[in-house]
């Protein structure tokens, strides 16, 4: 209930703003306004206010939100702007994936290059220790050659 009369309120608002501003008398404007407020509001079946208005009318409900792009379209342009954005967003969609699978294939990459390194590394450090024993032993024959 409160809920339909801020949506009552808010239409009210719109329709003031509006409304043409008659410089004659304020009588004939008030039921002027009451007679566009009575067709606003022709829905006795407990029927939204959105679904009050009459359906070959092509404008949306008043005090929808609206954008820059989707205020000077009709539904049909609505719609046909929402299908061009999704198939922007599908296309976006796409380019992401080919990103995100080439930089798998690089990390794949970088983590087989990684491994042979290391492996490259293990063996040097072999190779030093291996090298570092034979100086010790050499070393020990100097100092009796001494």
């Amino acid at each position: 209930m409160t809920a339909a009369k801020k949506e009552r309120d808010a239409l009210e608002n719109v329709l003031n703003t509006f409304a043409p501003k008659n410089t004659g008398s304020s009588h004939a404007s008030a039921a002027a306004t009451t007679l566009e407020k009575d067709s606003l509001f022709k829905s006795g079946s407990g029927t939204s206010l959105a679904a009050s208005v009459a359906p070959s009318s092509s404008r949306r409900v008043l005090g929808a939100k609206e954008t820059d792009r989707t205020r000077e379209l009709d539904n049909t342009g609505v719609l046909q702007l929402q299908k061009q954005i999704m198939e922007e967003q599908d296309a976006d969609v796409v380019d992401l994936t080919k990103v995100v699978m080439r930089m798998k294939g690089m990390g794949i990459q970088i983590s087989d290059e990684l491994h042979l390194q290391n492996e490259m590394l293990g063996m040097l450090d072999q190779d030093v220790d291996r090298v570092d024993d034979k100086l010790r032993v050499a070393k020990k024959r100097i100092d009796k050659i001494k």
